[in-house]
C-alpha cells in the first residue's frame, strides 16, 4: 500500500490493516469494518461505514443519560465512545425509540445529542448490553 497517509478509516486514523477476507482494522479505535478504507486523496471509500460489532442501542442511550441527564446539556458521541461512528449510529437508533435526540447547532458540523425523558427510566437494564 503507498502512500498509507491515504487511506482512513471513518474516524480519520490513518493506522489501518486490511483483511485477507476484506475490509480492514483500524489500529487507532480499535474497530473492523466490512467497507473499504476512505481514501484521502480520491474521496473514495465509505466514510459512513459502521464498524462490524455496533454498540448496543440501550448501552448508547444509557450512556448519553450518564453524561448529560435531564439538564439541556448536549455531547458529542466521540465523547461518550472511544468510536465515536459506532456511538452516533447506536445514538441514531436511540433517537428512533425515542430515546435520545439529535440537537441542530449552528457552531459545529458533528451532531450534538441530548437524552430524553424516556432515557431516564433505563434504570439498571440500560447498561446490560441487551437489546429491547
Amino acid at each position: 500500500m503507498s502512500d498509507p497517509w491515504r487511506y482512513r478509516c471513518p474516524e480519520g486514523h490513518t493506522s489501518i490493516v486490511r483483511r485477507a477476507h476484506g475490509g480492514y482494522r483500524c489500529q487507532s479505535c480499535d474497530a473492523e469494518y466490512d467497507a473499504d478504507p476512505v481514501d484521502a486523496k480520491s474521496g473514495r471509500g465509505d466514510s459512513d461505514a459502521e464498524p462490524v460489532t455496533p454498540i448496543p442501542t440501550m448501552t448508547a442511550a444509557s450512556r448519553l443519560w450518564d453524561a448529560t441527564g435531564d439538564t439541556p446539556k448536549t455531547i458529542h458521541a466521540r465523547d461518550i465512545s472511544p468510536v465515536p461512528v459506532a456511538m452516533a449510529a447506536a445514538l441514531k437508533r436511540a433517537a428512533e425509540r425515542g430515546l435520545a435526540e439529535r440537537v441542530e447547532t449552528s457552531t459545529s458540523r458533528a451532531d450534538r445529542w441530548r437524552a430524553t425523558e424516556k432515557a431516564a427510566f433505563l434504570g439498571a437494564d440500560a447498561g446490560s448490553g441487551v437489546e429491547a
